[in-house]
This record gives structure tokens, sequence and C-alpha cells, in this order.
């Protein structure tokens, strides 16, 4: 016996810029188009639309929600509620509509206020992946994490298109967005400013940045190599790992005298977690653990 399948849902994205875009074309490789692209810039979100194969129909957002089933909302942080309390205000919202925003650190209440009264579901999709360019972000995403959280009927529609655009979704509790976006903020921005730092100190040393990039391109790659293959206990090395005090003191006190505090505290902030981290695996004991801990103790 046949069973008719349920109809894709009519998706609206507002705010269709690398996210929104590489989210469209994702779907609609998976066969769940994007109706809408809502936007106040008709000439970029047409400019956007032209990726598709079947392009959205470019309108301002109040109509972008009119007849949705599922509105993505992917405008910056901090423009996630005031967009949908004016949405909700223009008397556009089609009412028991899905709502999705596609922020780390939000959870999907932050739309609540505004959207209950139309008795819509709201909740969050993440994708734990950088997106400089829409190109990037198509070939990037697939097999990337996705974060989903919110209300239950909002956090299925989440899960099933998380794995749509062939990314690995996971549930997370809503009180726990800003650990897990901290976590992303250390893991990628975090990396940056870190090899920042150590090319600021390759120079101090005296290095080509060419040569000192290239360098550390080299040690980075095999650091991360080892900590996909091994995990983070097994990937650390260094003084930290060796408890070797002396060199944590000498290296923290010309940092302090010669580069100014702030790499200096990166320094030591760092040095504290290898610490940690070598004394749970039983590499250190505790005196040897807190030896190295007193090193970096400014005097």
């Amino acid at each position: 016996m046949n069973r008719e399948q349920p109809a894709p849902p009519r998706i609206a994205v507002i705010g269709p810029g690398k996210v929104g875009t590489t989210l469209a074309i994702l779907l609609e490789r998976s066969r769940l188009h994007v109706d809408w692209f809502g936007a106040r810039d008709p000439v970029r979100a047409a400019e956007a639309a032209s990726y598709l194969v079947r392009p959205p129909a470019v309108c301002p957002p109040e109509e972008a929600v009119r007849e949705a089933d599922l509105v993505l909302l992917t405008v910056q942080d901090d423009a996630i509620e005031p967009v949908c309390s004016a949405l909700a205000k223009a008397g556009g919202v089609r009412p028991g509509s899905a709502w999705l925003h596609c922020s780390g650190a939000l959870p999907g209440s932050v739309m609540a206020n505004a959207l209950h009264h139309f008795g819509c579901p709201v909740g969050s999709m993440h994708p734990l992946q950088t997106f400089p360019t829409v190109e990037a972000g198509v070939a990037r995403l697939p097999g990337a994490l996705v974060a989903c959280e919110g209300e239950p009927n909002a956090v299925s529609l989440a899960l099933r298109l998380a794995k749509a655009i062939g990314g690995r979704p996971i549930q997370i509790g809503s009180d726990r967005k800003q650990l897990y976006h901290a976590a992303a903020v250390l893991a990628c921005n975090g990396l940056v400013a870190l090899v920042d730092a150590a090319l600021t100190l390759t120079n101090a040393a005296g290095l080509p940045e060419s040569d000192a990039r290239a360098g550390l391109s080299t040690i980075l790659e095999t650091t991360l190599d080892n900590i996909e293959r091994l995990g983070t206990t097994a990937a650390l090395t260094g003084p930290a790992a060796r408890g070797d005090a002396a060199t944590l003191n000498l290296q923290y006190a010309a940092l302090r005298s010669e580069n100014g505090p702030v790499l200096a505290e990166l320094y030591r902030a760092i040095n504290l977690q290898a610490l940690a981290i070598a004394q749970r695996s039983g590499r250190l004991t505790l005196e040897q653990a807190e030896k190295a801990r007193s090193a970096l103790t400014p005097s």
C-alpha cells in the first residue's frame, strides 16, 4: 500500500548572506527548495538567489514569511529579536510556522516573545563551521557538526534539515549554548589569535614572516592530526607536559619583560591548562604540577 509522502515545507530565508545562501544551496541539492529570500536589499538578495538552480523569489521579509512553513533567520545575532518583533508587528507571520535561527550563542527562545502569540515553535541550528565565502561554506559544511536546540517541534525540524544539508546533527540543551559557543570561539577564533601571538614572537625573535608562517603551519597541521588521531591528552607535548618548571619560568619572564602583559598572560593561561591535562593523565604528580604552576606565578 502506497502512503502519500508529506509535502516538503515551504521555506523562507531571512537575511540571505553567506550562511543563508549556503544553506539554501545545500537544501536545494537535497531537494528541499527555498521558496523565498526575504531581505531589505533586493540587489544583494537577487545576487544570492542566482546561486540556486531554482532561484527563490526575492521580496521584503514580511512577504517572505507570510506563506512559509519554515523560516530560517540567518541575520546577525543582535538582529534576531528585533527582526522577529518587527515581522510579528507587521502581521505577516503565518500561524504555526516553525522558526529557526543560526546563531551559535543564542537559544531559539530569544524569538519566543514575538512569535508564541502565533503558535510558532522556535529553535536554532548552528553549523560548527566558518563561512568566509558561499563557495567555501558549500564545500565545508557537509560533514560539520550542526548543533540543534529549542522547542520539540522546532528541534525535530532542525535535526532533519541538518541531516539534509550533509551535516552531523546533534541536540544540545538550550541552557548550554553559551558553553558550546565559547568552545567554538576558543577552537576557531582562539586559534587565529594564538597563531597571531606566535607570529608576534617569531618576529621579535628575528624570523622572516614567510618562514615563520610556513614553519608554524607545519607544526599546527601535525598537532591537529595528532589531536584527531590520539586525543588531546596523548597529543600534548612541550614543557608543561614534562613538568619543566625552569623552562616555563624563563619563557614567562621573557614575555613579561619584552612583550607586555597580554602575551605573557596568554602563555600562562595556556600552560596552566596544559599542566591540568598532564596531571589528569597521570604524566605529572600533584607535586610536579604544583611546582610547574608556581613557575608561572607573577613575581
